[in-house]
């Protein structure tokens, strides 16, 4: 039989297809091969609760998921297909005799994290040859330094621990991803609220820029205002302009003060020409400020929406957590239940021995004048009962260990839905804040187009009153003419006046 398309997804290591088949479950391969066996050998150990039914098979040289694993070095692998230990190949492999253990190929191959994994399930065991793990540590043609795997090995021993159960080591794993997920979610978290506070500084910033931007416009209106009383005055002195116009023709000294007065307009005139200019290159860089404005507050607007997609992203990573957190509690009950089927058998055993001691001193009274003879079956006896009572206490043992990890896991579990209660209820602020925050940003925006239209609308006035002061100054210039001329003609009237015969004394008859 040809690979799945289960097999070809474990393989590559895609996920998705591997969901989309797992109605492929438990098929084999032309050598006896599993989708889980492929997974184990290209070490995606995130495949492996989801094939958890392909543990415990074995393909046609009697290798299993987790041989192939220890062989590969895929420690990860190894961890979660420790429910395999302790079996053994039934054909040759790789010019090796039957009787190969996962613990010998990792061993052979120099994978040290994997032998220590593998050494208190599998040490003792021997191949078809009679060669242990040690053995196989010590004549290997693996390249590499062997030390951390010799030294391992040095005092390889013969009692292994019972392989521990699948659905616990499954159980195990998805703890330590459930802990990796909250640490990355109180990153995303730390991350969100740097995010937050950095909007709330420009949005500082932005304030502080309005408030810059409120005095200025205060300054412009001081400027106008005072602009205007330079030009009540410059019309007072065009009153008065005209008024001298009308008395140039009674004396030279009022000729001489309209002068002095015209001048005295015209340098008005000059300086609030002046202060006109600086007023337009003050409003220039008010719009340039205002431009920067607008800018930031765009970038702020793509800020906030950024910030609401991550928001989005943690809701639906907190909503896995607790369906998570859920499917974990189910498993502490049916690991308590499993803890109380193992409190039974202890009882069961204590009973048994029990029942020993009480056939050992029967057998004791009955067979007292027998003592000599029978003292060596009694002796093998109490080694069978000090057995016994070794095999009682490791049980006790493994069940207080498995009692302490369920309620380890009960601990995890609470926390973990506390954590998760602390990040909705986060959350929730975080909205409410940036919520509030638009608002805020749409009213100073508003609030900030209000102030320009009125800047725009006093610009186009200032444009204007200066047409009309160019207009003045034209007619004060034409003013000067006109006294010019007027004065010319006045010069030449009273030179005739002064050369005529008749202009002086009285006429004779």
């Amino acid at each position: 039989m040809s690979l799945t398309d289960l097999m070809r997804a474990a393989k590559k290591g895609d996920l998705e297809d591997v969901k989309r088949n797992l109605h492929e479950v438990g098929k084999q391969g032309g050598y006896g091969e599993t989708a889980l066996m492929w997974a184990a050998i290209n070490g995606h150990a995130n495949f492996i609760p989801l094939l958890k039914e392909e543990i415990g098979m074995q393909d046609k040289g009697g290798s299993t998921a987790l041989m192939w694993a220890a062989r590969h070095g895929k420690t990860d692998c190894v961890r979660l297909l420790l429910s395999e230990a302790g079996r053994q190949t039934t054909e040759k492999w790789y010019g090796f005799p039957p009787g190969m253990t996962a613990l010998m190929m990792a061993a052979r191959r120099n994978y040290p994290e994997v032998v220590e994994l593998l050494l208190p399930y599998e040490q003792g065991l021997k191949d078809s040859k009679g060669h242990t793990a040690q053995w196989h540590a010590n004549n290997s043609s693996w390249r590499g330094d062997f030390t951390q795997v010799r030294e391992l090995l040095e005092n390889e021993g013969t009692e292994r621990l019972p392989p521990p159960d699948p659905e616990l080591l499954i159980l195990q794993y998805r703890v330590s991803e459930l802990t990796t997920e909250n640490e990355s979610l109180k990153k995303d978290l730390s991350s969100f609220k740097n995010t937050y506070n950095e909007t709330e500084r420009k949005l500082s910033h932005m304030e502080k820029d309005l408030e810059e931007l409120k005095a200025v416009n205060t300054s412009l209106r001081a400027g106008i205002d005072e602009r205007d009383g330079h030009i009540r005055i410059l019309e007072e002195a065009l009153r008065e302009s005209e008024q001298l116009q009308r008395r140039l023709a009674n004396t030279e000294e009022d000729r001489r003060l309209a002068r002095n007065e015209a001048s005295e307009a015209r340098a008005r005139a000059e300086q609030l020409q002046r202060e006109n200019a600086e007023r337009q290159n003050v409003l220039d860089a008010t719009k340039r400020e205002l431009e920067n404005s607008r800018r930031q507050l765009r970038e702020t607007g793509e800020e906030r929406s950024r910030v609401a997609t991550q928001l989005s992203q943690s809701e639906e990573r907190c909503r896995g957590l607790i369906d998570e957190v859920t499917g974990l509690q189910k498993q502490v009950e049916e690991g308590k239940n499993e803890q109380k089927k193992n409190a039974a058998i202890i009882d069961s055993l204590k009973a048994q021995l029990s029942k020993t001691n009480e056939e050992k001193n029967s057998l004791h009274k009955q067979f007292e004048d027998r003592e000599r003879q029978d003292r060596a079956q009694i002796d093998q006896l109490t080694a069978e009962v000090s057995s016994l009572k070794q095999q009682l206490d490791n049980a006790i043992n493994e069940s207080k260990r498995h009692a302490k990890m369920c309620e380890d896991l009960q601990k995890a579990s609470d926390q973990n839905r506390a954590l998760i209660n602390a990040l909705t209820t986060e959350k929730g602020t975080l909205q409410e804040q940036h919520s509030k925050t638009t608002e805020d940003l749409k009213r100073a925006l508003a609030d900030q187009k209000a102030q320009n239209l009125t800047l725009e609308k006093e610009n186009a006035q200032l444009r204007t009153e200066s047409h009309d002061m160019k207009d003045l100054q034209r007619r004060l210039e034409e003013v000067e003419e006109e006294k010019r001329i007027l004065l010319q003609n006045l010069a030449a009237v009273g030179g005739r006046l002064t050369n005529h015969p008749q202009g002086l004394g009285t006429p004779t008859g």
